[in-house]
């Protein structure tokens, strides 16, 4: 592993450029949601997050999406979510223990007036990756991104905020059909973390490889979705299984122009 001192030295933003960030209309402004990240296999384009988000905005016919790093003039993107959008989801249970997991998929037209302002991760490529015999390279970080719900301000100009969190991976769990990763975020005393983590469900788990042992550029690798808060700070998230077996197959299966 590596710390954080040493991960400032290499961060780059092409995390953030695969996030979005959900919002919901309501009377005097909006209310943030969760996170999710772009996804893709073959022609299927969408968003990789959590079912409780996709269930938050299920009641809405249009939402907004905010695309990281928010720039001035996109602040947020609206989507027709009900006429021009399907999803899968597993879950979600309610509790720690999953499932927790969701995909909606985008129409082609949204995703084609965007596609010069995210950075889109195949799962296709991911999923050769988390079964690969061998990793990049032993020296690592492991972080999770996601909107932070207290962070992000109904103002003008409108503040949209989110959180590369440090961190380790604790444990790991088999549920039923499905594999989980308990995330401990790293403590930083010149830093002082959110209060809770709301707004981040749905966000990725990623592992970044800075020094890859072929020489080649920074290696990212997105191996989870955060789903759910302990009582103690940590973050639970599905695993590699949850997201490139199972998720992935039921893509496949529904839309088989994935192929």
């Amino acid at each position: 592993m590596i710390n954080g001192d040493e991960y400032t030295q290499f961060r780059d933003y092409k995390i953030l450029t695969s996030m979005a960030a959900f919002f919901k209309p309501e009377r005097g402004g909006f209310r943030s949601v969760g996170t999710g990240t772009f996804v893709h296999i073959g022609k299927i384009h969408g968003i990789l997050t959590c079912a409780h988000v996709l269930d938050a905005l299920s009641d809405q016919k249009k939402i907004d999406v905010a695309i990281f790093p928010v720039r001035e003039t996109n602040r947020f993107i609206p989507l027709n979510i009900k006429d021009h959008c399907d999803y899968i989801k597993f879950g979600p249970s309610g509790n720690q223990e999953g499932p927790n997991l969701g995909f909606l998929r985008l129409p082609i037209p949204f995703v084609d007036s965007i596609s010069h302002l995210i950075s889109a991760k195949s799962l296709e490529v991911g999923r050769d990756h988390a079964f690969a015999t061998a990793e990049p390279s032993d020296k690592s970080v492991t972080v999770v991104v996601g909107m932070i719900s207290e962070w992000t301000q109904q103002t003008n100009p409108f503040v949209a905020s989110a959180l590369i969190s440090i961190g380790e991976i604790d444990d790991r769990m088999n549920v039923a059909d499905h594999d989980l990763f308990r995330f401990r975020p790293t403590s930083d005393a010149n830093f002082r973390p959110p209060s809770s983590y709301a707004g981040t469900s749905g966000g990725g788990l990623w592992r970044i490889y800075p020094q890859p042992d072929d020489g080649s550029e920074v290696a990212y690798r997105l191996i989870g979705v955060a789903f759910y808060q302990t009582g103690d700070g940590q973050i639970i998230c599905h695993g590699q299984a949850s997201v490139y077996v199972r998720l992935f197959d039921a893509i496949r299966e529904k839309w088989p122009d994935a192929n």
